[in-house]
């Protein structure tokens, strides 16, 4: 480096204040990591794991029910459009062409499988008040 140049000073000083940086960032980093240190050593210590275990058993049981539970309802779900693909022969030709009767007429198929689902017309509902009954006049 030249120093005797006045753009040399400039770069010196660059140089020193890019080195005091780089020491200010490597003590940051060290003290950031001695906190995480003593967060982890207060957080897993003989009474915290088990109570941690816990939890996350608790966690991973909730998971797999949730997921049960979504499977069965895309598998419902998958039966209510495959049930509304497939015409209903209750209905005559002329009254099917409607995308309405044809929805209807879908869900009381779908309904009067007895699954008990959601579906089910005439059923009770989920807190022990009565659905509403669906009828069509063709």
């Amino acid at each position: 480096l030249s120093v005797r140049h006045a753009s040399g000073k400039q770069v010196a000083r660059d140089v020193v204040r890019a080195d005091h940086l780089s020491c200010q960032a490597r003590t940051l980093h060290a003290k950031v990591r001695a906190a995480e240190e003593r967060v982890l050593t207060a957080t897993y210590d003989q009474s915290t794991v088990p109570a941690l275990r816990a939890v996350h058993s608790h966690l991973r049981d909730s998971l797999e029910a949730l997921e049960a539970r979504h499977a069965d309802v895309a598998r419902r779900l998958k039966r209510y459009d495959d049930a509304a693909a497939t015409p209903v022969a209750a209905f005559s030709s002329s009254s099917a062409s409607s995308p309405t009767v044809a929805a209807a007429a879908a869900v009381l198929s779908w309904a009067g499988r007895g699954d008990g689902g959601a579906g089910s017309v005439g059923a009770r509902g989920r807190r022990g008040q009565d659905t509403e009954t669906l009828s069509i006049q063709a």
